[in-house]
């Protein structure tokens, strides 16, 4: 597995876009060790540092992008089907596939981390995808690749979701918010 990064400008119909990453171009190419060959999602922790979890455990790694390698990994919790890792100032998220959301606190110091498990009314028929921090909510973002409401069909249906986790209050507003 490879971890690229590269800018890319480029025109088209005479309006001139920037796009962050040209695969064929890399800025730089790390070779991943096995371990993380089934990383679900990224998220940097710093400048220098990126929080990786690992699709099908319960495992976050701490890559180093100056060093090339992992510096720290830690359990968080058994088994399961985990889609996507978000840190927020001194937290990580990470976005099982059902909607339930792990906050993990002190990760920098991998004997005593504290995890809590916050379960949404979301589930697996929603099949979370995504999940990203809004900073003028201060809320994460949650997308579904599956059906877009939580309790039952209605007109939205036929479209995709995205539900707004309030961090504040450890709660998910059930209507979507785009």
């Amino acid at each position: 597995m490879l971890l690229v990064c590269s800018l890319l400008s480029f025109a088209q119909n005479d309006v001139s876009y920037s796009i962050p990453y040209i695969l064929s171009k890399p800025n730089k190419i790390f070779m991943l060790k096995s371990q993380l060959n089934e990383i679900s999602g990224i998220s940097f922790v710093n400048s220098d540092v990126l929080a990786c979890v690992n699709d099908e455990k319960g495992v976050i790694y701490l890559f180093d992008i100056k060093k090339g390698s992992v510096v720290n990994s830690f359990n968080f919790h058994d088994d399961a089907d985990f889609e996507d890792i978000q840190v927020v100032g001194d937290k990580i998220y990470v976005l099982e596939s059902d909607g339930d959301i792990f906050c993990i606190e002190n990760f920098d110091n991998s004997i005593s981390i504290d995890v809590k498990k916050e379960k949404t009314p979301l589930g697996k028929d929603n099949n979370c995808e995504g999940l990203t921090y809004s900073p003028s909510w201060n809320s994460l973002l949650i997308a579904c690749k599956g059906e877009a409401s939580i309790r039952k069909k209605n007109d939205f249906d036929k479209y995709k979701a995205v539900y707004r986790y309030i961090i504040d209050s450890d709660k998910l507003l059930e209507s979507p918010v785009m």
